[in-house]
């Protein structure tokens, strides 16, 4: 999608600019922050989160607001590349604690092919991880975690993220409510203390 394209979209969507100052500003703050190859998400991204129930085109804080929550979760998707890169065994296999993580590297071919990634392509690699990571985190995958296998059948595990947490996650215990039971103060009564 290109500037003009996304901008005829919005008003096709949510109705015109009060004028061409205000319109050319947005464009503007948009070609200045987002890359055309972005545009396609971001016109999703504002229509699914902003109604268009009164005719009224998006002005740039909508734009700001969408913009700080992409450079934070950017800066997050950096931050795992870099230590998991640190990490990199082919032959181990992995467990991620984060689902949005595990997802995008099996998008990538899988824990195998993000091993063996071509360094000549790595700036390449980051930014598709980067847009990968966004998306599992604005959708989220309904799976749970899995092993990802490296090429030894016997090796350790690496377990990224809380070794104890990814232990049980896969053994199958849900976390989530182990979770919720810990901060609400339930603590489950023992036999012994059920006959006392």
């Amino acid at each position: 999608m290109t500037y003009t394209g996304f901008m005829a979209g919005i008003e096709q969507y949510y109705g015109p600019y009060a004028n061409e100052f205000t319109e050319n500003t947005v464009l503007a703050y948009i070609m200045a922050n987002f890359r055309e190859t972005q545009l396609d998400d971001l016109f999703k991204r504002v229509v699914m989160k902003f109604s268009n129930q009164y005719k009224v085109p998006p002005g740039i804080s909508v734009f700001q607001e969408l913009n700080v929550n992409k450079s934070r979760l950017r800066a997050e998707a950096i931050e795992h590349w870099k230590r998991i890169s640190d990490i990199i065994n082919i032959y181990r296999d992995i467990f991620f604690e984060d689902i949005r993580i595990q997802a995008a590297i099996e998008a990538m071919g899988g824990w195998v092919d993000f091993c063996n990634r071509n360094p000549q392509y790595e700036v390449l690699d980051l930014e598709r991880f980067i847009d990968l990571y966004i998306l599992y985190t604005e959708n989220p995958p309904t799976r749970k975690c899995k092993l990802l296998m490296g090429i030894s059948d016997k090796s350790e595990i690496i377990y990224y993220g809380d070794r104890e947490r990814c232990q049980k996650l896969l053994e199958g215990v849900d976390v989530e409510q182990e979770d919720l039971m810990e901060r609400i103060g339930y603590k489950p009564k023992m036999i012994e203390d059920v006959n006392d």
